[in-house]
């Protein structure tokens, strides 16, 4: 081979190289750190379900970290809107049940940026949700090359590009996904074909796995927008310090998890019988988990008075004066009035909702950690 042919050779073989990298086939790393999810508005009965199944026995409220593994349940009249880490944020409709698989993402430098900043996610991410129940209603920045997104289901999985949609589960178990921007990708279960739901467009799939597409209608743009603009409006003035801080409250949480299921598994594999110090572990591993509960858990470069101030005004809840001044009925302990009943620390359970209709249910705690 003449030198000039070779030259061309290896350029060619060189350009093809650099193509597949900049393409994102080459080897890619996924995130490993913990991620984590801020609680930004809940209504009517929200809970937690640690990742051992249990339910918390407080309802979440405004400013509540959880982690991966974590699910939110949703009653009837219960809804939630909850940030996470990277940018991404999601409404839970009443009557749903979701998880939150695995959320890994990799550490990024928070600045003085807002949420509101960030047209693209801050840093690399990999986060699946399971749709148990229910409807989910998603509004994601522009993801990195290299992350991934997905919600599965017992239908098929979508796989998120970065977008407006819409996806739920009836009761009777048929899938509907509406996608108001950009596309969703969605394989049916059993299947190796994906489907391309773009813009505008929607699928249903039935419990058998029927598939069918169709347009979506105008009234579900209209929800899908005006859900995302409500949790946007919360979401937008967020620090990302302060979801700096929530990332290492999740990851705190997730590793004290794990080390207590650890022991406990340990300590019943040694002796099948219950004993002492496995009822010790029992016990430790429920304060961890009742103490997800609680708002106290964001805390770092916004103290939670700070950042449970800024949540009240963002979501026009009234001032402790307005709720002492309206509130009726019968006293907690510590002598203040409240409205549905209080809780042992005379805390209201049931406070008035703001100007956009959500309820502050269970009144922010403003405690510093």
């Amino acid at each position: 081979m003449k030198t000039p042919q070779i030259c061309n050779f290896l350029f060619l073989n060189l350009f093809r190289v650099s193509l597949l990298l900049s393409c994102g086939i080459g080897q890619i790393k996924n995130a490993t750190a913990s991620g984590s999810i801020i609680v930004l508005t809940s209504k009517g009965m929200v809970n937690a379900i640690s990742p051992t199944g249990k339910i918390l026995p407080s309802l979440i409220k405004p400013g509540t970290v959880l982690a991966e593994g974590f699910s939110v349940k949703t009653g009837l009249a219960g809804e939630s809107s909850i940030l996470f880490s990277n940018g991404t944020i999601a409404s839970i409709e009443p009557n749903s049940l979701v998880q939150i698989s695995t959320f890994k993402q990799d550490p990024f430098d928070a600045g003085n940026r807002k949420i509101e900043d960030l047209k693209q996610e801050p840093s690399k991410s990999q986060l699946t949700l399971k749709l148990e129940l229910g409807s989910l209603i998603v509004q994601t920045k522009e993801l990195n090359r290299g992350s991934g997104f997905t919600i599965n289901s017992a239908l098929g999985t979508a796989a998120i590009i970065g977008t407006e949609f819409q996806m739920g589960i009836s009761p009777g178990g048929v899938l509907n996904l509406d996608v108001s921007t950009s596309v969703v990708s969605f394989t049916p279960q059993g299947s190796a074909q994906a489907v391309m739901v773009t813009k505008g467009n929607g699928i249903d799939v039935s419990k058998s796995g029927a598939l069918m597409k169709r347009a979506i209608k105008a009234s579900i743009t209209k929800k899908i927008s005006t859900k995302n603009k409500i949790a946007q409006s919360v979401a937008s003035k967020v620090a990302l310090s302060t979801v700096q801080a929530a990332t290492q409250k999740a990851k705190q949480l997730a590793q004290g998890l794990n080390n207590l299921r650890s022991q406990k598994s340990k300590a019943r594999s040694s002796d099948n019988k219950p004993s002492e110090n496995s009822e010790k572990e029992d016990s430790k591993l429920a304060i961890v988990e009742r103490s997800t509960s609680t708002p106290r858990s964001v805390s770092g470069a916004e103290t939670s008075k700070g950042y449970f101030a800024k949540i009240q005004e963002l979501l026009n809840y009234p001032t402790d004066s307005q709720q002492s001044e309206s509130n009726s009925g019968g006293s907690g302990d510590d002598g203040e009035s409240n409205s549905g009943g209080s809780g042992d620390d005379g805390q209201s359970n049931s406070g008035g909702s703001g100007d956009d209709g959500h309820s502050n249910s269970g009144g922010p705690t403003t405690n510093p950690p």
